[in-house]
């Protein structure tokens, strides 16, 4: 386990040594530091952080980062365990609130990091990027979720449907195609109990289905193409806000979002800077 392996400095050179001990000691400000920042913090080299949490076995800070955080919840409860129904009691300060708020959404975000499927994940970016259609379905909270992914994808040119918003669904589906792809956000479950013909019919059209959900029934990976699974951490009967759902579904579009831009890295990036300098020289910022 990673905080053995800080503990025990097997093979770590001197720097390393203090570096781990910082970490370690420091376990409150280490996690909230940039790579420099904590080089600095720690009086060592920005190269001593890179080679220690590669001989970790850590591709990258942020992995590294995200297991030590992870582990130390666990194991030293250094965070409560959150109702992400009821997430704050009646007597707690604006500040409590707030330090509670602000732990389900590491919480939830460290959960969901969890349940990544990197092969769902890579397959999900794939279809959406070869798409000639990208289709968004979404109802409630979900669609607010769905719009900023669309806004995401407007700024690599790519222009998805929220087939929902003017409830038009049914005549999307109808000149939807192979070449086309759909993306289901559906937290609980509702869209699928609710549209399940419209589902059938872009099934038959042979549009690439993806769903993104919270439900683990097996028989979804016979309906779907790709199916991405969310923490479920809220009950749909009992909690008083969608705090955890939202926080998860907004996660993975991100991820989701970064994966789709990672596969033309170089040209999104010059795209984007482009972008920048037209609108800079046509005074339209």
């Amino acid at each position: 386990m990673l905080l053995t392996q800080l503990q025990q400095k097997e093979n770590f050179s001197n720097a390393e040594n203090v570096l781990a001990s910082y970490i370690l000691g420091n376990p409150d400000t280490a996690l909230r530091l940039t790579l420099q920042k904590l080089a600095d913090a720690a009086f060592v080299s920005k190269p001593t952080v890179i080679r220690l949490y590669r001989k970790l076995g850590f591709k990258n800070y942020s992995d590294f980062r995200l297991k030590f955080y992870s582990e130390l919840a666990s194991q030293q409860k250094y965070l409560d365990d959150i109702d992400p129904n009821l997430p704050f009691g009646r007597y707690d300060s604006c500040r409590s609130v707030a330090r509670r708020i602000s732990e389900l959404m590491i919480q939830t975000i460290t959960n969901c990091y969890g349940l990544i499927d990197e092969q769902a994940i890579l397959s999900a970016a794939a279809s959406l990027s070869q798409a000639n259609r990208i289709l968004i379905f979404a109802i409630g909270d979900c669609f607010i979720r769905a719009r900023s992914f669309q806004n995401k994808l407007i700024k690599i040119n790519k222009y998805a449907i929220l087939v929902n918003e003017l409830h038009e669904d049914t005549i999307h589906i109808c000149h939807a195609s192979s070449e086309d792809a759909a993306l289901i956000l559906s937290f609980g479950g509702n869209f699928l109990r609710t549209y399940p013909k419209k589902l059938q019919a872009l099934r038959k059209k042979g549009t690439k289905l993806i769903l993104i959900t919270s439900l683990t029934d097996p028989k979804l990976s016979s309906m779907f193409d790709t199916v991405i699974l969310l923490d479920k951490g809220e009950d749909m009967f009992l909690k008083i806000a969608t705090f955890s759902s939202q926080i998860a579904i907004e996660y993975i579009l991100n991820v989701l979002y970064a994966c789709i831009f990672k596969q033309e890295y170089d040209r999104n990036l010059e795209s984007n800077r482009e972008d920048y300098w037209f609108r800079r020289q046509n005074g339209i910022n």
